[in-house]
C-alpha cells in the first residue's frame, strides 16, 4: 500500500467510505457536532460582545447543523435501519445541497460585516444566497422527473448537482478574492476564514473536476472532499480561539497597568498568607523598601481569611506612624488578594477634627460656667449690698 492510499484509508474513516459511503454515521455526526461547538462558541460571543457577526453564525451554525441531521437521517437512519432512503431520494439532495451552499456563504458573510460599509457585504449575501435558493427551486422541481425517468441515478448524474457545484465554487471564490482585497488594504483578516473558506471552495471545486470526468476517480476525490467540508468547520472554531487568546492577551496587559500604576497597593498571596507578588506601590504605601516577596503577610499585623472584615494597622516610618487599612478578599485557586490604602492623612485630619471638637464643646463647657459662676457673684454682691 503506498503512502497515498493509507492517507485516503485514513481519510476514508471519517469520510464515509472510499468509492460508495459504507458507513456515512461519523462523517454526519463529526460535521454535526462541529456545527454544535462553533454555534456554541458564536452565541457566546454574541452575548458578552453584542456583534452581529456572532449572531450570524450562531444562526448559520443552527443551519448547518439540520443539513447534518437531515443526511444523518436520510442516508443512514432512513437508508440502513428504515430502509426509506428510495422514498426520500427525490426530495433531499437539492435541499441539503441548498443548506449547505447557503449556509457556507452565510458565514463569508458574517465575517465580511466588521469591515466597514455593509453595502457589498449585503450585496454578496443576497446574490449567492438568492441564486443558491432559485437553483433549488429549479432542481427541486426537475430531480423527481428525472428521477422517474431513470430510477437507478444518483444525484451526481443530474445536471443540477453540477449546477450547485460551479455555482459553489463561483460564491467562495468572490469571498475569498474580497477578504484578500482586505488584507492587501492592511485590515485585520483572519487567516483561519480564508482557510476555511478554501477548504469549502476546494470541495466544491474537487466536485465539479469529480463530475467532468464521470466520477471516473471517486473514490479518491469522495474522502478528500467530505474531510474538506468536515474540517472546515473547526476552522472557524479556531478563529474563536484566537479571538479568545487576543482578548486575554488584552485583559492580562490591562491587569499589568493596573497592577504597577494603582495608587493603593496590591498584595497577591498563597492560601498560607506567603507573599506571591505585590505592586510597586506597596513599599510607598507602607513606608518600607524591603520587598515583600515571599515574606508571609502576618508578620505585618494582617489578618487572612473568606470573611475578614477590613482591618487598620499602625507602622512606624521615620521617626512618624502611619496607618494603613487592609482588604482582603479571596483568590480563587490562588490564595488571597490583600488591598493596602495609606490612611494617615485622613487618620490625622479626623484626629485634628476631634481634637478641634473636643476643644470647641471644653470652651463651651468653661464659657457655661463662668457664666453661671457671673451669676452667682452678681446674686452674692446683690445679697451684701
Amino acid at each position: 500500500m503506498t503512502t497515498a492510499e493509507f492517507v485516503l484509508d485514513i481519510l476514508a474513516q471519517f469520510g464515509g467510505g472510499r468509492a460508495e459511503a459504507l458507513n456515512n454515521a461519523p462523517r454526519f455526526l463529526l460535521a454535526g457536532f462541529f456545527w454544535a461547538v462553533l454555534g456554541s462558541i458564536a452565541y457566546y460571543y454574541w452575548k458578552r460582545q453584542g456583534l452581529k457577526r456572532d449572531l450570524i453564525v450562531f444562526w448559520v451554525s443552527l443551519f448547518g447543523l439540520s443539513r447534518e441531521l437531515i443526511m444523518f437521517f436520510s442516508q443512514v437512519i432512513g437508508g440502513q435501519v428504515l430502509h426509506i432512503e428510495a422514498q426520500l431520494h427525490p426530495f433531499y439532495p437539492p435541499f441539503e445541497h441548498m443548506i449547505d451552499l447557503s449556509s457556507g456563504f452565510l458565514i463569508a458573510y458574517a465575517f465580511m460585516r466588521p469591515y466597514g460599509n455593509l453595502r457589498k457585504p449585503n450585496l454578496y449575501a443576497v446574490l449567492t444566497v438568492g441564486v443558491t435558493v432559485l437553483i433549488y427551486l429549479v432542481t427541486a422541481l426537475l430531480w423527481p422527473r428525472f428521477l422517474a425517468e431513470h430510477p437507478d441515478a444518483k444525484f451526481g448524474q443530474f445536471w443540477g448537482d453540477m449546477l450547485f457545484r460551479i455555482w459553489g465554487c463561483c460564491g467562495f471564490t468572490l469571498a475569498i478574492a474580497y477578504f484578500i482585497h482586505l488584507r492587501n488594504r492592511g485590515e485585520d483578516v483572519s487567516l483561519a476564514v480564508l482557510v476555511g473558506l478554501v477548504f469549502f471552495l476546494l470541495d466544491h471545486y474537487l466536485m465539479v473536476f469529480n463530475l467532468l470526468q464521470g466520477e471516473a476517480h471517486k473514490e479518491v476525490f469522495a474522502p478528500i472532499r467530505h474531510n474538506l467540508h468536515i474540517w472546515a468547520i473547526p476552522v472557524f472554531v479556531y478563529f474563536y480561539w484566537r479571538q479568545t487568546q487576543r482578548l486575554l492577551h488584552k485583559e492580562k496587559a490591562l491587569s499589568e497597568v493596573v497592577f504597577k500604576t494603582s495608587p493603593v497597593g496590591l498584595v497577591l498571596t498563597d492560601y498560607e498568607g506567603k507573599v506571591l507578588t505585590a505592586s510597586p506601590s506597596i513599599e510607598k504605601v507602607l513606608g518600607i523598601k524591603d520587598t515583600l516577596q515571599g515574606k508571609k503577610l502576618s508578620e505585618l499585623g494582617v489578618v487572612l481569611g473568606k470573611d475578614v472584615q477590613p482591618q487598620e494597622n499602625q507602622y512606624k516610618h521615620k521617626e512618624a506612624l502611619r496607618y494603613v487599612r487592609w482588604y482582603v478578599t479571596e483568590a480563587p485557586e490562588t490564595g488571597y488578594v490583600a488591598i493596602a490604602e495609606d490612611i494617615t492623612r485622613r487618620k490625622l485630619e479626623m484626629e485634628e477634627m476631634l481634637r478641634a471638637e473636643r476643644y470647641k464643646t471644653l470652651e463651651t463647657l468653661i464659657g457655661g460656667i463662668a457664666h453661671d459662676i457671673n451669676n452667682m457673684m452678681v446674686g452674692l454682691t446683690g445679697s451684701i449690698n
